[in-house]
């Protein structure tokens, strides 16, 4: 199942009409991508919109990419969400060693 989040990470539904879902994984990185289609007519279409948040059983996407395909579907392309990857600037650091002999 697919768990679809807003921009502020409030959790809308689960997306049980998907088709064609696939993820592809970058070895460089270990960063992975999701693809998935949605159909266009699905009470769910309005509330996929690119920011929002993804999630699968193991990993977590941010939606960058809606296309309209022709067939009646929208492909959903997400990227990897990176946000609690990235580091903290500290303006100053300080460290030092206790010496317990």
């Amino acid at each position: 199942m697919i768990k679809i989040y807003d921009s502020n990470h409030n959790f809308l539904k689960l997306l049980p009409s998907c088709r064609n879902i696939y993820t592809t994984e970058t070895l460089s990185t270990g960063l992975k991508t999701l693809c998935f289609q949605v159909p266009c007519k699905d009470e769910f279409f309005e509330i996929i919109q690119e920011e929002n948040y993804v999630e699968t059983a193991d990993y977590s996407f941010v939606i960058k990419e809606l296309i309209m395909e022709d067939n009646d579907f929208m492909e959903v392309r997400c990227s990897a969400n990176v946000e609690e990857l990235m580091g903290r600037v500290f303006r100053i650091f300080d460290c030092f060693q206790l010496s317990l002999n």
